[in-house]
């Protein structure tokens, strides 16, 4: 399990200015090769946690091509958009939020 405060620390970015973008990199890279649990703190201050994930073949086409058409605005470097695979649709969560994270086998 990795924790907040360690998380900047295996991503190499401790006393970074534009952390939350390298982080925000950091975990989209994980997300893209895996399945990710992670625990964060919601905007109302209470935990959530989400099994997600940014591999292609969890991601049904359809919803994927929408995503992808959205895609027009800048990313936001403090969020990070995710494919939630309990609920089966996208939620996004805020990267200096996330509390810890685990990788599923």
């Amino acid at each position: 399990m990795t924790y907040a405060n360690s998380l900047q620390t295996e991503a190499g970015l401790e006393n970074q200015d534009n952390s939350n973008t390298l982080l925000n990199d950091y975990l989209r890279k994980l997300l893209k090769e895996s399945v990710l649990n992670i625990k964060f703190t919601k905007k109302d201050g209470t935990t959530r946690d989400m099994r997600c994930t940014l591999v292609d073949q969890f991601i049904p086409t359809a919803t994927k091509e929408q995503y992808e058409e959205k895609r027009t605005r800048a990313r936001n470097p403090d969020v990070l958009s995710v494919w939630d695979l309990d609920k089966k649709g996208w939620r996004s969560f805020r990267v200096d939020s996330v509390l810890c994270y685990t990788e599923e086998d």
